[in-house]
């Protein structure tokens, strides 16, 4: 940039001017730049920056995402799903055996003993029905109970 005597102005952080302005403008939300930058970067997906004038995005935390890039926000992952690790572009399904009934969820949580969930992406666990039982935690099917049993 240059100013009015024309010499040249390095522009701050969060801000950028081309060769021919005369001002620096500052990066939107969901952007940034580095000092003395002649564009501002878009955010890379797994982060996002909800202000203007920022100087890095912020990377999504443990148990939510971003897949888009330029965001200005993190999403929660959706019940049924996590996010173990930071900086994610997408949430996990449950595996079977498991649930997440939280938004947000950074893991999931085993079915208990008696109980059982035979899909994927689920938010709760099923009792076993009468005359079959499981013993074990984390599983996705009941047995079936033994004769006189």
């Amino acid at each position: 940039m240059k100013n009015e005597n024309t010499e040249c102005v390095v522009c701050d952080a969060g801000k950028m001017s081309d060769v021919e302005s005369e001002t620096c403008d500052t990066c939107e939300a969901g952007s940034y730049s580095s000092t003395g930058s002649s564009t501002c970067t878009p955010c890379s997906a797994g982060t996002a920056s909800n202000m203007s004038g920022s100087s890095s995005c912020t990377t999504c935390g443990i148990g939510y995402y971003q897949q888009a890039t330029g965001a200005t926000a993190c999403t929660a992952c959706p019940l049924g799903k996590h996010a173990s690790a930071t900086g994610q572009t997408s949430c996990t399904q449950c595996e079977r055996g498991t649930y997440a009934d939280d938004l947000g969820s950074t893991s999931c949580t085993s079915c208990g003993a008696g109980k059982v969930q035979n899909a994927t992406g689920e938010t709760t666990c099923d009792a076993c029905e009468p005359g079959r039982v499981q013993s074990n935690s984390r599983q996705s099917e009941c047995a079936d109970c033994e004769t006189g049993e």
